[in-house]
């Protein structure tokens, strides 16, 4: 007869519903749910869901299953689930295929080995045209934060590094006054150097915010389809 099994490849076992086993074998369940004695074969095996509960069974009985009649072990179990066929029942039947043989490529063991192998995408700090103008609330106060001072010993690094920004065009001078003032703040990179930004924690509160619509991992993953490059990006 056809019996119709779930495909579990995460399972270890095979699992036959006592309401299976009794449309096979009619005559071997009595009406309390209990099998003809000899009928089946006791195990002491337990079996887990996989969240965690445990499935109670009367025994193991051995199906024949495919057009090879592969014998499979089967746990009967009372349970309102499906039947289960587990990964070695699914594999012997050749209902999955098992692809082992992916070979991972680092093709750079080190970032200069990636900027020595794109110069022209690391020669410089790129830049998007235009300029871009952040909006504040109609009702928002302008504040000045006060100068931070900073440790004697970095003073000198410190200056450097803006002037080595200032150059790249990543930051300008400004020399006339404004209504917002932004304290700086640093930190170390992990190679020594630091990393200079600005602390606009009271600006941030009152920008007028913009509702973009970000896509879902689901709505873009079939576009990763023989992608071989991927990036993380601090902006």
């Amino acid at each position: 007869m056809n019996l119709k099994v779930k495909i579990g490849t995460g399972a270890n076992a095979n699992i036959l519903t006592l309401r299976s086993f009794r449309q096979i074998y009619p005559d071997k369940v009595t009406s309390d749910n209990t099998i003809s004695a000899n009928f089946v074969n006791g195990s002491s095996a337990k079996l887990v869901g996989y969240s965690g509960e445990q499935i109670k069974h009367l025994g193991t009985i051995t199906l024949t299953c495919g057009e090879d009649k592969m014998p499979h072990k089967f746990y009967i179990a009372h349970t309102d689930g499906p039947n289960i066929l587990g990964l070695q029942g699914c594999r012997s039947l050749n209902l999955i295929k098992v692809n082992c043989n992916i070979k991972r490529q680092v093709p750079f063991k080190t970032v200069e080995d990636l900027k020595s192998s794109h110069t022209e995408q690391f020669d410089k700090i790129g830049s998007f045209e235009g300029n871009f103008h952040i909006q504040t609330q109609s009702d928002a106060t302008p504040i000045v934060q006060p100068p931070r001072k900073y440790p004697v010993n970095i003073l000198h690094e410190l200056e450097k590094e803006l002037a080595r920004m200032e150059m790249l065009n990543v930051i300008c001078k400004e020399t006339e006054p404004t209504d917002w003032v932004n304290s700086t703040a640093f930190s170390r990179k992990t190679d020594g150097k630091l990393r200079i930004c600005l602390d606009p924690k009271d600006l941030n509160k009152v920008i007028k915010r913009t509702h973009d619509n970000f896509p879902t991992l689901e709505e873009i993953a079939h576009k990763f389809n023989e992608a071989k490059f991927f990036s993380k990006l601090d902006a």
